[in-house]
């Protein structure tokens, strides 16, 4: 992979010498009047109202069991937000996802984006290894965790299915599973226009079209181009920092030759430009740059002291086939897919203004994945789902660098075939039982080279075989009440340490580690206790075993970090979540998320305390009965949306959300912690009553609450990476 200028200037969508705005504003131009055009014989779309034409609550279809379902009859806990409710709560990307979700949330680390669900998230960081809670964009499994940090364009709807998936999803999803489906193509024309702008020079624009080729062939495009300024100061440059650029497009063909079958192909580009995880400043001023009288360190919120502006881009394109097959009796589903991800990323990672420590990492990881799933349908007392996966991942580091000199350069292939069976059994009318079981087989192969170690070149392959039953008995003792109870058996596949010349143990040998489980149990409530009211209840227990953690090693007497098997867990909570429609133009969520977590065993937890005159002194000690890293006691969220019609002149709207943390820890020795927080949102709106377009003025983190997307103690000292402050700004979105 080439330098930053080049992957700046070879990873454009769209060609000449127009700014990005003005080429996204002429692209929205374009499809508008092409989309209006083809539009003029048919009539004109009626005004549309963003509430339900009753007060009564919709009923919420989701596809976490593989198939459409209410989320009334799934014995599950699932959080599903629509992409109204994203809007209205101004969500636009994966680290602000969690606000509207309690229990969840989005870390940045590096490159790396790991997402949090119930107290489980990964340490494993590094080209080909993934995280423990899986992310599925139409269906597609994404491997790398450096995809995770994302805008959404023209998402649909995410389900969040919380504890471990190891029947259905099986791969990775020890944590849970994030489903997010996009927009497929509609036989009526349409689409949206928007354009934004926001402090911080933030500007938005992104458009979506669809609609008919022929009776039996449609498309869609979305495109969208987004631009920030950054919200932090570094000292040492003067420079404003933190800006982030994104440009993505998606499009899709939707081939419908007769009401038997459907096919879906489907590609998208997106370019990402967003140095979050290397904006780090030092926490409470404790570095070791301290030492070296004159070195100027940054220690307030949103300023960052580093010898040079930091770098992290990546380039992602995908493809996928979607087939639907109606075989009168079952339903067959195949999805072909391919993706490939390159990463470039600069650091300073000394976090000072002296030129101690300059990383640089060129990474890319290639997946191509064949899916086959058959569903029963039919009202017999007897429903099935069966399927099998195959996929392959290649990834490399090429290279890793410290100060110029080439530490690593590796490559991983990681080859991954599973089988499952699921069935649930009417005995009755009201109770219903559910088994199901799949087998997974992942085995991994390391090719690299490091440098200062016994064995310069080293290699391995590691392979891992399980098998993960799911069980579930549900009783409705009313068709406004669902009472349920769940195992399940979760696994996350080993690997090896593949990021720095930690990777090899003394005698040289590349250093692997084994996969982890999670036993879950769940007991549940779903009801409804109105047409208007909906609440879901769910307490859960999880036995966390061979958790992959970093643990403290020694290599050639040299004291360093490995990824290791090293430590057990137990995690204990309940979750709530009420949904309201009182009147059809008010609707409002809530939510609550309490988790009691600790190792119930780590002998050689990787301890840092703070050293004389800066830094940290590290060292190997028991964190038996610690909290786990980056897991709050409680967190809740409220969103509220309200309409009101202004008679001839249109429609207002309001909506607001607001989440809460009671904090966490983000170091094993439990000595960091971030405090308790809140975030507020909100946003006020106009549409005249044509509904063709709306006006939205919107502000995030109204507060100005400063709070941490990632803590973390190293040896260098502690550092953390600020979330953004307030912003504000305005919004203008065109139906046509």
């Amino acid at each position: 992979m080439a330098g930053p200028q080049h992957s700046l200037a070879a990873n454009k969508f769209i060609g000449g010498t127009m700014s990005k705005m003005a080429r996204i504003l002429w692209l929205v131009a374009i499809a508008s009047t092409f989309t209006q055009e083809m539009a003029f014989a048919q009539t004109a779309p009626a005004a549309q109202a963003d509430a339900a034409s009753s007060g009564d609550l919709q009923e919420i279809v989701v596809t976490a069991e593989r198939r459409a379902e209410s989320l009334e009859k799934v014995p599950a806990t699932i959080n599903v937000t629509s992409s109204k409710e994203m809007q209205s709560a101004n969500i636009t990307n994966t680290l602000e996802y969690g606000q509207l979700v309690p229990g969840v949330q989005f870390a940045v680390l590096g490159n790396y984006t790991e997402p949090v669900i119930r107290g489980v998230t990964t340490q494993v960081d590094g080209v080909g290894n993934a995280a423990n809670v899986a992310l599925y964009i139409d269906g597609v499994y994404i491997s790398a965790q450096d995809a995770y940090d994302f805008d959404f364009v023209d998402v649909d709807s995410i389900e969040t299915l919380k504890g471990p998936q190891g029947t259905l999803y099986g791969r990775n999803a020890t944590g849970g599973a994030i489903l997010v489906t996009t927009k497929n193509p509609s036989f009526n024309f349409g689409g949206t226009a928007s354009v934004g702008y926001a402090n911080f020079n933030d500007q938005m624009a992104q458009f979506y079209v669809t609609g008919p080729i022929t009776d039996t062939l449609a498309f869609n495009l979305a495109a969208m181009h987004k631009s920030s300024n950054g919200y932090l100061r570094n000292l040492t440059t003067g420079d404003d920092i933190g800006g982030t650029e994104t440009e993505a497009v998606r499009g899709k063909l939707l081939f419908k030759p007769n009401d038997a079958m459907q096919f879906v192909l489907a590609f998208d580009h997106s370019y990402h430009s967003d140095a979050a995880g290397y904006n780090d400043s030092t926490y409470k001023g404790n570095t070791i740059a301290q030492h070296t009288p004159g070195t100027i360190i940054a220690s307030a919120p949103y300023q960052v002291s580093l010898t040079f502006n930091p770098l992290d881009q990546t380039t992602q394109d995908g493809g996928s086939l979607k087939g639907t097959f109606d075989l009168q009796g079952s339903t067959l589903t195949s999805i072909t897919a391919f993706r490939r991800l390159t990463a470039y990323a600069l650091a300073d990672a000394d976090y000072s203004s002296l030129p101690l420590n300059r990383n640089e990492r060129w990474a890319s990881e290639t997946t191509i994945s064949q899916e086959l799933n058959l569903a029963s349908t039919g009202s017999g007392p007897l429903s099935w789902i069966t399927g099998v996966q195959i996929s392959s991942d290649n990834a490399k580091n090429d290279p890793f660098k410290s100060n110029g000199v080439a530490v690593v350069s590796n490559q991983t292939i990681d080859t991954a075939a599973s089988a499952f069976i699921e069935t649930t059994y009417a005995i009755t009318s009201q109770f219903f039982v559910l088994g199901g079981v799949r087998y997974s087989y992942e085995a991994e192969t390391l090719n690299g080279a490091f440098l200062n170690v016994v064995k310069p070149n080293v290699g391995g392959s590691i392979a891992a075989q399980k098998w993960t039953p799911r069980f579930s008995i549900r009783y409705e003792p009313s068709d406004e009440v669902n009472l349920y109870a769940t195992y399940n058996k979760g696994f996350k596949s080993g690997g090896f340490n593949t990021f720095t010349s930690n990777s090899t143990n003394a005698q040289g040998n590349a250093v692997s580690f084994e996969p982890e489980t999670i036993d879950a149990y769940e007991v549940g409530a779903k009801m409804r206790f109105s047409r208007t009211v909906a609440l879901d209840l769910a307490t859960y227990f999880y036995n966390y075993k061979d958790e992959q953690v970093a643990a403290a090693t020694l290599t050639n007497g040299v004291a360093g970090t490995q990824v290791l098997n090293a430590a057990s867990a137990r995690m204990y909570g309940g979750e709530a979540e009420l949904r309201l429609q009182p009147m059809d133009n008010l609707s409002a969520q809530a939510g609550l998320a309490y988790i009691h977590d600790r190792f119930t065993s780590f002998p050689n937890a990787l301890l840092s305390f703070p050293a004389p005159g800066g830094g940290n002194v590290q060292f190997a000690g028991d964190a038996t009965g610690n909290r786990l890293l980056r897991v709050p006691d409680l967190t809740a969220n409220i969103a509220v949306q309200y309409q009101h019609g202004l008679g001839s002149l249109g429609t207002a709207f309001l909506s607001g959300n607001a989440f809460y943390s009671t904090g966490f820890y983000s170091d094993f020795a439990n000595r960091l912690r971030q405090p308790a927080y809140e975030v507020v949102n909100a946003q006020l709106g106009y549409s005249p009553p044509d509904n063709r377009f709306k006006v939205s003025l919107y502000s995030k983190n109204i507060t100005d609450k400063t709070y941490a997307l990632f803590l973390n103690a190293i040896a260098l000292g502690d550092v953390i990476t600020y979330a953004p402050p307030r912003t504000y700004g305005v919004q203008i979105d065109v139906n046509f």
